[in-house]
């Protein structure tokens, strides 16, 4: 259980941070800061003081060069539905920090160059697991980025991976969009059957954020 008097001072320095993984980041590592001071006096300053430095470096890691551990911070604070600081326990706290030290940085994409770390993974849990990221990569993703490298000159890199949702059956859904395509360009191409695929998927949808959703 986290400590009261510190996660009220943290929040209160950290309320105007958004999304709700950079805020929630930036917390655990402004408690542990705090924990640690053998001063407890004006706390509140202290962490005023740190606070820019964390968050510049977490933007950094979710943002500009995006690593795997922030990936996993990112999975965490959706599937907790976590809010606030004191959301977290002690376990959860110490499962950001430890993701936080993961500095492995995700691969760019391209779908001939299959690895875990296209999607985000420190590295693939079985070998269900992998065949079907296998799968959504060779059978879904390739025909993607080769129809819009040949038809919009948009190199593989383009192809930005939002998430892969968790689910009972790995890798059956995915979020993403290309940096360079309008989104709703590659759903009407998706839809009147440009693309071809082996296997079709069963559904493609355009999210409220411009993602194209994919289940397969």
């Amino acid at each position: 259980m986290l400590l009261k008097d510190l996660t009220t001072v943290v929040e209160s320095v950290i309320n105007d941070i958004e999304p709700d993984d950079v805020r929630l980041s930036v917390g655990c590592l402004l408690y542990t800061y705090l924990e640690n001071q053998t001063n407890r006096f004006d706390l509140r300053n202290k962490a005023l003081s740190f606070k820019n430095f964390y968050l510049s470096d977490i933007m950094a890691k979710k943002y500009t060069n995006r690593t795997i551990g922030f990936i996993e911070i990112e999975r965490f604070i959706i599937n907790k539905k976590a809010k606030k600081l004191d959301n977290l326990t002690r376990s959860d706290l110490d499962k950001i920090l430890t993701s936080y030290k993961n500095i492995d940085l995700e691969t760019r994409f391209n779908p001939y160059m299959f690895s875990s770390k296209l999607f985000g993974l420190s590295s693939f849990k079985d070998e269900k697991e992998k065949l079907a990221y296998k799968y959504l990569n060779d059978e879904i993703l390739r025909p993607i980025a080769d129809y819009c490298k040949n038809n919009y000159s948009s190199e593989y890199s383009n192809l930005k991976i939002v998430k892969v949702t968790d689910t009972i059956k790995p890798a059956r859904e995915i979020f993403f969009y290309y940096q360079d395509i309008p989104t709703t360009n590659l759903i009407t191409d998706l839809n009147n059957k440009k693309i071809i695929f082996n296997t079709p998927p069963t559904k493609v949808k355009l999210t409220r954020e411009s993602y194209i959703h994919i289940i397969l």
